[in-house]
């Protein structure tokens, strides 16, 4: 049902439910007990009427120690501390501490949730992985005002933080699609704000939407969705983000529903 609402093959028996997360602590009270294993996850997206289980990939090329402390299995995935992430990874600001950035590999990445849920999943379901971010991770490594100054005065460094971390989403979207029992790619980057986005639409061409373009490419070849998480307005690039594969968007505003019916005969299955 949600493979064919989003990929507008066939018309669904019914709207199907669909949300990027679920706080654990809304899936416990929701079961009425603690969350006990991966087992118990997945059992929680079924009983609550979803058609897909979804799951972070962890181990992004940010050195989060969140994020760290879980692709060194220091941390559960799931708890309380799941939600915690640290913004002292701004430290990029020149060559010197681009190349002293604890970088990862994709050697490093974090899929052991990804494969345990497998054998949870009930027929019919499919894991749908959130991945990112592309855009984020430059003002997170960077920090926002140092990334604004690199924009005129170095811009050569964003765009080899940008390869850098394109280059390993790239891989693990796919090494995920390899995997028969993930259904799809829920890339989330917040771009914007309210009001519109928070760069201009030139930069995510030059340094975000290329590596958004191979990773859809990847989706359509595998045939699996490819949909996109991203707060703010996004009506200026609604068509780029078309070309670049994206089936769906979330979440979305009455001005962006409009835009996107003024788009609708572009949003096409494996465009």
């Amino acid at each position: 049902r949600f493979h064919d609402a989003v990929s507008r093959q066939r018309l669904p028996d019914r709207v199907p439910l669909a949300e990027v997360g679920v706080d654990i602590e809304v899936m416990e009270a929701f079961l009425g007990e603690p969350m006990a294993d991966i087992g118990s996850y997945a059992s929680f997206w079924e009983k609550a009427g979803y058609d897909y289980a979804l799951l972070q990939v962890r181990g992004q090329p940010i050195s989060d120690t969140f994020q760290v402390k879980v692709a060194e299995g220091q941390l559960s995935l799931h708890g309380p501390e799941a939600s915690v992430s640290s913004f002292s990874s701004a430290k990029i600001e020149d060559e010197e501490t681009f190349e002293t950035y604890p970088w990862i590999g994709p050697e490093d990445v974090y899929y052991k949730d990804v494969d345990l849920i497998k054998d949870y999943l009930p027929d019919g379901m499919k894991l749908i992985v959130n991945h990112g971010p592309q855009f984020q991770s430059l003002f997170r490594m960077m920090g926002i005002e140092k990334l604004s100054f690199a924009c005129v005065e170095n811009p050569a460094l964003i765009e080899a933080i940008a390869e850098k971390v394109g280059e390993l989403s790239v891989s693990i979207v796919e090494n995920l699609l390899q995997r028969e029992w993930v259904g799809g790619i829920w890339f989330g980057d917040d771009m914007g704000y309210t009001e519109g986005l928070i760069v201009s639409p030139d930069f995510l061409r030059k340094y975000v939407f290329p590596y958004f373009k191979r990773m859809g490419e990847l989706c359509k070849r595998h045939e699996k969705l490819f949909i996109l998480h991203s707060d703010g307005k996004l009506t200026d690039v609604f068509e780029d983000l078309i070309d670049c594969g994206f089936q769906g968007v979330h979440p979305n505003r009455s001005e962006e529903r409009r835009v996107g019916k003024e788009c609708r005969s572009r949003w096409s299955p494996y465009h």
